[in-house]
């Protein structure tokens, strides 16, 4: 969208802009309209087709007829027809069919600025348009200028043309540029967006394998805790089964002779154990050997 800057300068640029071209094409070989009488639009935009589609017709014609279409407000046929005329004519009407067809892209220009600056939502397309329209209009009447070096009204109109072309290429770059600071920014938002995401993700799995391991150790645990209880509940019942098998032996008391023998292991074995304490004591107190 136009800037508010440039759409004031648009509009001021308009205003200042000639209601018709100047200078008037010679009268004799213009068309004349009986007195009292006024043609309608509709008429003169007919007859300045009719000229058109004329081979033959006069570069004066065209120039009187490029005038009325231009003050009608019809600024793209006026400028087929002041093209048309400097393409025909001689010098002199070449020159100011030149300028008009300038002055007339000039216009142009001015009004798809406004319709431009008046729309909703910026439009990159329309303010394309508008900057070849300048571009156009700045060559034709540098062309003018050329062709007519005392033309100053050619000069000036240039001189605004350039300027007005001048601050929408750099208000057109600064919006391309702010436009891809926000696409950068949006990429950056994007990608920040699935990072996060992919972390997120990240650890949710991580959070699921290991909720998935602690459940697979518990279910371990269990699964060996129940198997120990079952190998203790066998070894029980294995147990039980053998003592209901086997009768329990009863022991026999011990015959008088069996006690004797063993009253007398024990006895033997004290004895030597006394026999052995008298010769470790003897063989710590043995005497020194003589000398004599």
């Amino acid at each position: 969208m136009m800037s508010a800057p440039i759409a004031m300068l648009a509009a001021a640029l308009l205003a200042q802009a000639p209601q018709s071209p100047s200078p008037q094409a010679p009268a004799s070989p213009a068309a004349t309209t009986p007195a009292g009488s006024a043609p309608a639009a509709d008429d003169a935009r007919l007859r300045a087709e009719a000229l058109l589609a004329q081979r033959d017709a006069a570069p004066e014609s065209l120039y009187n007829s490029g005038v009325a279409m231009y003050r009608a407000g019809d600024l793209e046929l006026a400028r087929e027809l002041f093209a048309t005329a400097a393409g025909r004519a001689k010098a002199g009407v070449a020159a100011r069919s030149m300028y008009n067809r300038g002055t007339t892209s000039y216009a142009e220009s001015l009004r798809a600025m406004q319709q431009a600056g008046a729309a909703a939502q910026p439009d990159p397309a329309a303010q394309q348009a508008v900057i070849d329209t300048l571009e156009r209009s700045l060559r034709e009447l540098k062309d003018a200028a050329r062709a007519d070096p005392a033309n100053v009204d050619a000069r000036a109109n240039a001189e605004l043309a350039y300027r007005v072309l001048k601050d929408l290429k750099k208000q057109q770059d600064q919006q391309k540029q702010d436009q891809q600071e926000k696409q950068d920014q949006q990429q950056q938002q994007d990608q920040q967006q699935k990072q996060d995401q992919q972390q997120k993700q990240d650890q949710q799995q991580k959070q699921d394998q290991q909720q998935k391991q602690d459940q697979q150790q518990k279910q371990d645990q269990q699964q060996k805790q129940d198997q120990q209880q079952k190998q203790d509940q066998q070894q029980k019942q294995d147990q039980q089964q053998q003592d209901q098998a086997e009768p329990p032996r009863e022991r026999k008391p011990m015959s008088k002779q069996e006690v004797e023998r063993l009253l007398q292991k024990i006895r033997d074995k004290e004895r030597a154990r006394l026999l052995d304490k008298i010769e470790r004591e003897r063989a710590r107190t043995k005497p020194a050997p003589k000398d004599w």
